[in-house]
């Protein structure tokens, strides 16, 4: 009985393991991502990284997603026709080595567009970061994280993940615009690294591709 029972713990915990397996994303690519980053899509990049990649096996579809998306998209608007992106940092060394700078580049996209989000600027895009007990004496910011590898079940699949990147001289990546229509909704879809030598106005950069506002040409 008792060996059944770690037979089943065993199970469990190889299960849970790779639930979890999601490789971080390559040196390589680019600065817009424009497609879903769904686990097989990671470890599609990481092949590649890899040199172990095998194009014969693996089509374009594969990689750049459900051909039922559409590519990238709006992000949605709630009840009051006001467009949230939520984001966390990945973990509090991601949040202490970025944060001033995406406030700083959220403040540059404000400006730009005439305020804050509202009826006298009229836009109404706004970033929010996740906390815990907000507006409390005990707010603290939630992690992407809540454990060093498993997705904080206390945030939204739709959030997106600011991550600090290896200076690696690609200043900064990020999803464009919106994924996560229908059961298609995931955590991890939604990201943005940055480098350590990124300045402000290359995080407002990032930030446009996350809205969906910029498209590189060809």
């Amino acid at each position: 009985m008792a060996f059944h029972r770690y037979l089943v713990f065993l199970i469990l915990l190889t299960g849970l393991a790779a639930a979890f397996d999601y490789p971080d994303l390559p040196a390589f690519l680019g600065c817009g991502i424009p497609f879903v980053l769904t686990n097989e899509t990671r470890h599609i990049l990481a092949d590649i990284e890899a040199g172990i990649f095998d194009a014969t096996a693996t089509g374009g579809a594969d990689l750049f997603g459900y051909e039922d998306l559409g590519g990238p998209q709006r992000w949605p608007a709630n009840v009051n026709s006001h467009v949230v992106i939520p984001y966390c940092y990945r973990s509090e060394t991601d949040r202490t080595a970025l944060r001033e700078r995406v406030t700083g580049a959220i403040h540059l996209w404000e400006v730009a567009l005439g305020g804050v989000a509202g009826p006298t600027s009229g836009y109404a895009v706004e970033f929010v970061e996740h906390y815990k007990d907000l507006g409390t004496a005990n707010s603290t910011p939630l992690y992407c994280f809540a454990d060093g590898q498993q997705w904080n079940s206390n945030l939204t699949h739709n959030t997106l993940q600011i991550s600090l990147k290896p200076a690696d001289g690609v200043l900064g990546s990020a999803t464009i615009g919106y994924w996560g229509a229908g059961h298609y909704e995931d955590a991890w879809f939604h990201e943005m690294y940055i480098s350590p030598d990124a300045a402000s106005d290359t995080v407002a950069h990032e930030l446009g591709h996350v809205m969906g506002k910029l498209m590189h040409q060809s």
